[in-house]
């Protein structure tokens, strides 16, 4: 429902962009609350795709 909702609110790209974040905000909350420790490889690429949704976003533009 609230990706249906953030269609309409922000696009249907961008909406599927930060409904697949899900997996690591779960991955996150996994390691803080039940310290699951995340490999090595996942927890590298983690930065890397909040950049990627940082760009996606457009937080380097102008009025973004």
């Amino acid at each position: 429902m609230l990706w249906d909702r953030a269609i309409a609110a922000v696009g249907a790209g961008l909406a599927t962009v930060l409904a697949n974040l899900e997996v690591v905000v779960v991955a996150i909350v996994a390691w803080l609350v039940l310290g699951e420790r995340p490999q090595q490889r996942p927890l590298l690429a983690v930065p890397l795709a909040l950049v990627g949704v940082g760009l996606v976003l457009g937080v380097l533009e102008q009025g973004a």
